[in-house]
């Protein structure tokens, strides 16, 4: 009889967490993924809208922690594509599947709002309902794309207001109201949340333009956090299984 496996060879079994990245066309994931994955804009852009192969696994030398599987943009009255991300996720959280193979968390990338927009299109909130309802267990980072297009937003208003503001206080200034309107949009994401009847996910706001690159890590921290409570729930299952 061979030895059952401990819950840590299990979790260990896993060299990179498996990464889904979702979003509507234009909000910026390529460039986001670029830039965690330090690539070439050459290794993801490369793809029209409408064939980007979710199959493909996207790995980096420069960041051992994920591979990544990037998915098609979600544009308006678009099945097709929902459906792909659909079924990606069925396949990948069957629990006869590795765990290695498995998805452990998702990204669901969304501009961040310049003028009070909303957060979220209809698809966007599909997907949520639909791994909240099917029991995938696995964890969503809401990730506030182009957060810079927020912040020169507010650098215009202010300027707008007083030309004459000098250069240390227009970024001190612009930078303290758009993490006010920022809070503005975690609220609207509450209440969508709350209005779905889903627990509140992670979030993080990010921009791959310089000056921003705290934003990234920050992402890439709270993914790995996750990812991680995700594999070591399911590493105990597996082991109870194995047990029993």
């Amino acid at each position: 009889m061979e030895p059952v496996s401990t819950v840590e060879e299990i979790t260990n079994s896993v060299q990179r967490f498996r990464i889904l990245s979702v979003g509507r066309s234009g909000v910026g994931k390529s460039s986001l993924i670029n830039s965690v994955f330090r690539m070439n804009d050459a290794r993801i852009s490369h793809f029209k809208p409408g064939e980007a192969d979710i199959q493909q696994e996207f790995t980096s030398q420069d960041n051992p922690y994920f591979v990544l599987h990037d998915s098609q943009g979600f544009e308006t009255g678009d099945v097709t594509a929902f459906e792909t991300v659909r079924q990606f996720i069925v396949e990948r959280s069957k629990e006869d599947l590795e765990l290695k193979e498995r998805v452990h968390a998702l990204w669901l990338c969304t501009e961040t709002p310049t003028a009070g927009g909303r957060v979220f299109e209809a698809g966007d909130e599909r997907l949520l309902q639909f791994l909240h309802e099917s029991g995938t267990g696995i964890p969503v980072v809401i990730v506030f794309t182009q957060y810079d297009k927020l912040v020169r937003t507010k650098k215009a208003e202010l300027l707008d207001d007083d030309e004459g503001i000098d250069s240390a206080a227009l970024k001190r200034k612009s930078e303290k109201e758009a993490g006010k309107a920022f809070e503005v949009c975690v609220q609207s994401l509450q209440r969508t949340m709350d209005r779905l009847k889903i627990p509140m996910p992670r979030y993080v706001r990010v921009s791959v333009r310089p000056g921003y690159q705290a934003d990234v890590s920050a992402l890439v921290e709270v993914t790995r956090g996750i990812a991680k409570e995700q594999l070591n729930e399911a590493a105990w299952i597996m082991w109870a299984i194995d047990t029993n």
